[in-house]
């Protein structure tokens, strides 16, 4: 798995995960961005990867507003 949060289409910080044997694995990352009205923010995976998500959500995307501008 390789993922990679995204700004304006600019990578701003990815987060990879290699295959250990036949078990679930888990990745994770973090970072703070101040944004400007108009700005996009996303996740994008590379090519020829994939995540894992059911009913019981393991795959998640949160974001918090920490002041206004």
């Amino acid at each position: 798995m390789g993922l990679r949060l995204m700004k304006n289409g600019e990578q701003m910080v990815t987060v990879f995960n290699h295959v250990a044997g036949n078990r679930h694995e888990t990745a994770t990352n973090g970072m703070t961005l101040q944004l400007e009205v108009g700005d996009q923010v996303y996740m994008r995976l590379r090519a020829n990867t994939w995540i894992f998500d059911n009913g019981n959500n393991h795959s998640t995307f949160i974001g918090f507003l920490l002041f206004s501008l």
